[in-house]
């Protein structure tokens, strides 16, 4: 690896872009949880139909963006498995692979909570 790419990653700017791609999808996915009990207890409540699809919408944009975001980190930082080296570039690929497979799980995980919400109204049991 370069020493423009070790650099990269010990920096403010490498370090947040490489924790945006490891939080960036399961704090997605959380917030849009937690939103969607929200207007399912509201709608059952007050019996007001409350749009969920833009709240899920939102959340696998943000989750996709956290995958693409480790993606990028990744092949910066040599598109090579974490060995067992220590350093700056390993520990970079390390949260970029864990990155892409919480962000990936993510989205399916939306994906997955997404799917009742076209079936089902939110009060039905």
């Amino acid at each position: 690896m370069n020493g423009q790419t070790d650099e990269h990653f010990r920096h403010r700017g490498g370090l947040l872009r490489l924790w945006a791609g490891v939080i960036a999808g399961p704090l997605a996915w959380g917030l849009a949880q937690q939103v969607a009990y929200l207007f399912a207890t509201l709608d059952c409540s007050f019996a007001k139909r409350l749009a969920l699809s833009p709240v899920m919408l939102i959340a696998l944009l943000v989750a996709a963006g956290g995958a693409f975001i480790s993606w990028r980190n990744w092949r910066r930082a040599g598109k090579e498995w974490p060995d067992e080296g220590g350093g700056v570039i390993t520990r970079s690929r390390f949260m970029a692979v864990v990155g892409l497979l919480l962000s990936g799980f993510a989205v399916l995980m939306i994906i997955a909570e997404w799917l009742p919400i076209f079936f089902f109204r939110q009060c039905e049991r």
